[in-house]
This record gives C-alpha cells, structure tokens and sequence, in this order.
C-alpha cells in the first residue's frame, strides 16, 4: 500500500456543514416571494458557482429578482450565517492526525477570501494547521 504524501481537502460540505447553511439563508430569500427552496433544486445547484446556481434558483422558482439582486439580498445573511459554520464530524480528528504526522494538507476551495475567512472563523486555530489554500482567484500559503 502506497504512503499518502499530501492531502488536499475540499471545504464546504466535506470539512465545514454550510449545506445547511446555504439552505437557510436561500429560503429566507424564497420566503419573501413565497416559495420553497426544494431539494430538487438544491441538488441542481450543486457544484455550480453562485451565478450559475442563481440563475437555476431562479428559473425553478420564477423569482422576480436578478442574479445581482439575489447576491445583494443573500450575502448579508451569509456573513451572519457563516461564523456558524460547525465542523462536520471526523473532519478535526483527520486533520491533526495528518498534521501530527507531517503530512501536508491544503484546502481548494470555491470560495471567494471574505467568504473563507468568514466559514473558518470560528475554527482559527485548526485551519492554521493547513500549509495551502487555494481559493477562487486568489491563493494563499501558509507556513508550514
């Protein structure tokens, strides 16, 4: 059996739940045009970056709103929402052993800085532990 020599982790819905997240904070913004965030929907918006998953939300659910308006209506409830981000389980327990254990380990990530910054908040300490994250269009290292 071959030696693991690094590891790379996505964050959301693997190391962080903000699935549940995400749900909340997208029917709060149906709630206002009185519908339902389904998980038919969700699942189509999965993988999709926000502008790609907006467009499907919005289409599904016949919203009377743009893409530019969802993202201004949504993210203050994301910056609320996300320094509650919770670890999913098993994932600190993997992440110090492979630290302890001089393995290296790096995030890649979807997410845009302000948004990352805000998800791990509340879990500062573990996430030093990474020596890279990579995140939409920007990078960044750290120590090892």
């Amino acid at each position: 059996m071959p030696n693991i020599t690094h590891v790379v982790f996505d964050l959301d819905g693997l190391l962080i739940d903000t699935e549940s997240i995400y749900t909340k904070c997208t029917q709060r913004v149906c709630d206002r045009f009185g519908k339902t965030f389904t998980t038919e929907i969700k699942v189509k918006q999965m993988g999709r970056k926000f502008e790609d998953a907006s467009r499907i939300l919005i289409q599904e659910l016949d919203l009377p709103i743009t893409v530019e308006e969802l993202r201004d209506e949504i993210g203050p409830y994301f910056a609320e929402e996300f320094p509650n981000a919770d670890l999913l389980s098993g994932a600190e327990k993997l992440i110090r052993h492979l630290h302890r254990h001089g393995i290296p380990i790096a995030i890649a990530s979807g997410s845009e800085k302000d948004k990352y910054e805000q998800k791990i908040s509340k879990h500062g300490e573990l996430f030093s532990l990474f020596n890279h994250v990579v995140l939409r269009y920007s990078q960044t290292e750290r120590a090892a």
